[in-house]
C-alpha cells in the first residue's frame, strides 16, 4: 500500500530548513487517500486511562495498519530526510481524545516527537489541542486530520492536552505519537 503522499518530496530541502529554524513542522494531508481511510477503519483495542486530577483518555498500542505505516521505507525516509535522525519509530503508541479528555503539564522525553493525527477535525474553541511549553514560549498543535507533526522536545519542555469541551460533540481525534531519539 501506498502511504506517504509524494507531493512534499519535491520541497524537502525547504521544509528541513525550516524545521531546522523553527523546531517544529506541521504538514497537512500526510497520507494518501487509501491509507487514511484504512488507517481510520482499522480496529484499535483502546484503554481508558483516567488518572484522577492528571488525566484522562484512552490509548492503544499500535495495531497491523499503523505498524504498516511505521515501518513504511518511503515515510521513514522522508522523516529521516527532514529531521537528520535515523528514524526507527521506539514505542509508538495511539491515543483518542474526546469530550471531557484533558492533561495536566508533564516533562517530555528529549527527541523529536512525531505526531501523526488521523482522527477528524475538531471545531475551533473546543479544545483538544496538543500543547507543548517550553520556558516563555508554547506550541499549540490543532486537531487536523490527515496530518503530522514533527516537533523538538528537550527535559524542559512539557506537555498538555487542553480539555477538550462539549462543542467536540462526538468527535474523536485520534494520534499516533513517537519519539526520534
Amino acid at each position: 500500500m501506498e502511504i506517504l503522499n509524494k507531493e512534499y518530496l519535491p520541497m524537502l530541502d525547504q521544509l528541513k530548513a525550516h524545521f531546522q529554524e523553527n523546531g517544529q513542522i506541521s504538514l497537512q494531508k500526510i497520507l494518501t487517500p487509501k491509507a487514511l481511510e484504512e488507517l481510520q477503519n482499522s480496529t484499535i483495542q483502546w484503554n481508558k486511562e483516567d488518572k484522577l486530577l492528571y488525566h484522562k483518555y484512552s490509548c492503544a498500542q499500535t495495531n497491523t495498519i499503523i505498524n504498516e505505516i511505521l515501518q513504511n521505507e518511503l515515510f521513514l525516509s522522508f522523516l529521516q530526510q527532514l529531521t537528520g535522525k535515523l528514524t526507527t519509530p521506539k514505542k509508538a503508541l495511539v491515543y483518542k481524545y474526546t469530550h471531557t479528555d484533558f492533561s495536566l503539564r508533564t516533562p517530555c522525553k528529549p527527541g523529536i516527537l512525531v505526531i501523526i493525527d488521523f482522527g477528524g477535525d475538531f471545531p475551533e474553541g473546543c479544545g483538544g489541542d496538543l500543547c507543548f511549553a517550553h520556558e516563555q514560549d508554547t506550541a499549540t498543535i490543532p486537531s487536523i486530520a490527515n496530518s503530522v507533526t514533527l516537533i523538538h522536545v528537550d527535559e524542559h519542555t512539557e506537555s498538555f492536552l487542553t480539555y477538550i469541551t462539549h462543542l467536540a460533540g462526538s468527535l474523536e481525534r485520534k494520534t499516533i505519537q513517537f519519539l526520534l531519539q
